[in-house]
């Protein structure tokens, strides 16, 4: 019996905090020292964005069960049973490749690089269920 594989990102990152941190700085600064009216405008615009950043940031991944792969199983869940599914082609070899699921019509689908493992785990889980990732190097 092969278990349900989740992968799960969260959706803020690091980077976003440290911006958030960086600009609550800058306004407490121009506000105790008076800055002039154009830098306050823009670090409270700056807020703004850095605060719906932060409230609109859904966690990515994928789900897959014996049965499904779920693409976006946190925001819009989007199931495909594994028995529609050719294959998977990456699309580069790399850390944010994106990947393209090829059904057995013929049909394609691209999927988002941030909501996929790396390859090579991708590749582990989806070849215990009987689908295969192939490199783009070898396609002919």
């Amino acid at each position: 019996m092969i278990d349900v594989y989740e992968y799960r990102q969260s959706g803020r990152s690091q980077l976003v905090w440290l911006s958030a941190a960086v600009v609550a700085f800058l306004l407490a600064f121009g506000l105790v020292n008076d800055a002039p009216n154009i830098i306050m405008v823009v670090c409270v615009l700056a807020a703004v964005v850095l605060g719906w950043m932060l409230i609109l940031s859904p966690a990515r991944g994928i789900r897959v069960d014996h049965t499904h792969l779920t693409l976006n199983a946190w925001r819009k869940p989007r199931e495909i049973a594994l028995s529609d599914i050719d294959f998977l082609r990456a699309v580069h070899w790399t850390h944010d490749s994106a990947v393209t699921v090829v059904y057995k019509d013929g049909t394609e689908e691209s999927t988002h690089p941030r909501d996929l493992p790396d390859l090579d785990t991708l590749a582990r889980v989806m070849a215990e269920r009987g689908v295969k990732l192939k490199d783009p190097g070898f396609m002919v």
